[in-house]
């Protein structure tokens, strides 16, 4: 299963949507969706990279 960069795009406005909620009206709803979303977001980006990307010395 392939995500497109239209939902990562998708993905991405409501992570901060839901953060300027957040800021803007108290930490409640919108924190309370916004963190569980960037956590699965970050760790569902760094299992597509695993193992695709090397950091060594050649790469500097």
């Amino acid at each position: 299963m392939s995500i497109s960069i239209l939902q990562h795009i998708a993905l991405l406005i409501l992570l901060f949507s839901s953060i300027a909620y957040a800021t803007l009206d108290g930490f409640d709803l919108g924190a309370l969706a916004g963190a569980p979303l960037s956590i699965f977001y970050v760790s569902y980006v760094y299992k597509i990279f695993k193992g695709k990307v090397k950091l060594d010395s050649t790469s500097y």
